[in-house]
């Protein structure tokens, strides 16, 4: 269990003597094994020592005192005629000590009824100056303790707004955010400005359909990474397929339909028989034109003459 301790410094002057201590400590409700250690320094020899720390005996609960073995030391529960919350420290051999003589270390629990706060923790201190028991002045000196609310995990934040799930130390208030469906860093969001944006691909043929979309971490049963097919219904219509040409549909999604070309040869062939008939349509104009005339000029020359002139002319005409 992580141990948190609060040094009690106290040092003892002769006449003027102050007893003092610093530090804070913090835990959390239900944490325990909290250490509390308390130095003794005296800037000029004394014979003796005795001291009462007072704790908050609803919040917390003493495991333990260790000492020096020149001290003799009783708690509240062994000696019912302290006050609740009391831990009498006592030194009592009566040698002259000076400086940094000794060190307690109080181990304590913080109940699992203990209300956040902050509470104080007192030291009052008599100095016994000398074998004839002469009491110097004591004075009252505080250290805090500091109770918070639970951190299961050991993130460093308390159960609540800026921990949203004691029982993961990767969530919290500074955590970063990643996509994992799960509000890292407790703003109340879930995987915000993280996800990525996936594509319903209807007819499965590996092209997604760009009006369909979902935010997610990992691409979702039927969706694809991409937004490239033009017809999610039909397997056949995509990027990857090969356009047929004039049909009406755009099979490789490419915009249009490619157009029908049209067989050269095939062409010049038409427009060649095109030509020939043009050629045999006037030839018989001309054969109908001089028979005509012919017979329009029947009736000036004689029938004989008339018709050898017709006759050369057609035979020209047919050369």
């Amino acid at each position: 269990m992580f141990n948190v301790f609060l040094y009690g410094f106290f040092i003892a002057l002769a006449q003027a003597n102050t007893i003092l201590t610093s530090g804070s400590a913090t835990a959390s409700i239900g944490q325990e094994s909290i250490v509390v250690v308390i130095s003794v320094d005296a800037s000029e020899p004394i014979a003796g020592f005795q001291a009462d720390w007072t704790y908050p005996a609803s919040e917390i609960e003493i495991i333990s005192v260790e000492k020096d073995s020149s001290f003799s030391w009783f708690i509240t529960e062994a000696n019912p005629q302290f006050a609740p919350g009391v831990v009498r420290l006592i030194s009592a051999d009566m040698q002259s000590h000076q400086g940094q003589f000794d060190t307690f270390i109080i181990e304590f629990n913080v109940l699992e009824t203990a209300t956040p706060g902050d509470y104080t923790l007192d030291m009052v201190g008599d100095v016994v100056a000398d074998s004839s028991g002469n009491q110097l002045s004591s004075t009252v000196v505080s250290g805090v303790l500091t109770i918070s609310p639970p951190d299961a995990d050991g993130d460093g934040f308390a159960e609540g707004t800026e921990d949203c799930d004691d029982t993961d130390p990767n969530v919290h208030a500074e955590a970063e955010e990643i996509c994992d469906k799960i509000d890292n860093n407790c703003d109340g969001s879930i995987d915000e400005d993280v996800t990525n944006v996936f594509y319903l691909d209807t007819d499965g043929d590996g092209y997604g359909d760009p009006a369909s979309t979902v935010e997610d971490c990992e691409v979702p049963e039927g969706y694809v990474n991409n937004a490239d097919d033009c017809d999610d219904s039909d397997e056949n219509i995509n990027p990857a397929s090969e356009d047929v040409p004039g049909d009406g549909i755009d099979n490789d999604c490419s915009g249009e339909d490619t157009p029908v070309e049209e067989d050269s040869g095939i062409a010049d062939e038409a427009q060649e028989e095109e030509t020939e008939t043009d050629d045999e349509v006037d030839g018989n104009k001309d054969e109908s034109t001089a028979s005509l005339a012919c017979s329009q000029r029947s009736g000036q020359f004689s029938e004989g003459l008339l018709l050898l002139g017709c006759v050369l002319v057609v035979i020209r005409r047919r050369a």
